[in-house]
């Protein structure tokens, strides 16, 4: 049913748009093509949004590859900045519990 209708529409347009005086056909055409570019734009701008939508906001910056300076980690097997080496002095000391304060 959908492809008769357009048919049928189709039809009833072109002959609407083609009928009249020259300037009544420019006019017509115009006005389509205005109301074609509306509908354009309303979309992409829906589509922008919806985009917008989408995105995550970073507090980080992507740097490509080779531009920040990369040694080998300090402690086999961890990163950089990490582990025990790297921890303030009041850290590296260990916890002292006591054992009558730990509740059963």
């Amino acid at each position: 049913m959908g492809l008769l209708k357009r048919l049928v529409m189709g039809r009833w347009l072109a002959r609407w748009l083609l009928r009249g005086s020259p300037l009544s056909v420019g006019l017509k055409l115009g006005g389509v093509a205005l109301w074609g570019v509306w509908r354009w734009r309303r979309d992409e701008r829906r589509r922008r949004q919806e985009q917008r939508e989408k995105e995550i906001d970073a507090d980080y910056e992507v740097v490509p590859p080779g531009r920040l300076e990369t040694g080998p980690p300090r402690n086999p097997g961890e990163g950089p900045g990490y582990g025990r080496d790297n921890a303030s002095r009041k850290h590296r000391e260990s916890i002292r519990s006591d054992p009558r304060e730990e509740t059963p």
